[in-house]
């Protein structure tokens, strides 16, 4: 069993003031989008490790591979704390983070990321 390191750490989490319609179709308002201009994903086939062949071979999974900065990863974590705190009336609320960075430079990857079901 590994020992446990513990650091506590202080957070501003930032929002924008919720509106919502009379008829509450229409929702506004939502978790500051972070700056994580420097974040990168790599969507790769998953391999393991053959033992009778020695060679990699693919699993038939993904496998997702998040690169960045501290301040990027720090910002990002920063974003997920937030959206599990959001208190906001929207059943099905979601962010968009459109054209992040492929790890080969050439290709974007484009993320949604849904608030969690209280």
């Amino acid at each position: 069993m590994k020992n446990k390191v513990q650091k506590k750490v202080t957070l501003t989490l930032e929002y924008f003031k919720n509106k919502v319609s009379k008829d509450k179709t229409v929702f506004s308002g939502g978790v500051v989008e972070p700056e994580i201009s420097g974040l990168m994903i790599d969507v790769r086939e998953g391999m393991h490790f053959d033992l009778e062949s020695e060679q990699l071979v693919r699993n038939g999974k993904h496998e997702l591979h998040i690169y960045g900065g501290r301040k990027d990863m720090m910002e990002f974590g920063k974003y997920l704390i937030a959206l599990a705190n959001y208190e906001t009336e929207d059943p099905n609320y979601h962010d968009h983070f459109d054209n992040i960075k492929n790890f080969d430079g050439e290709d974007s990857v484009d993320i949604v990321i849904y608030q969690p079901k209280r």
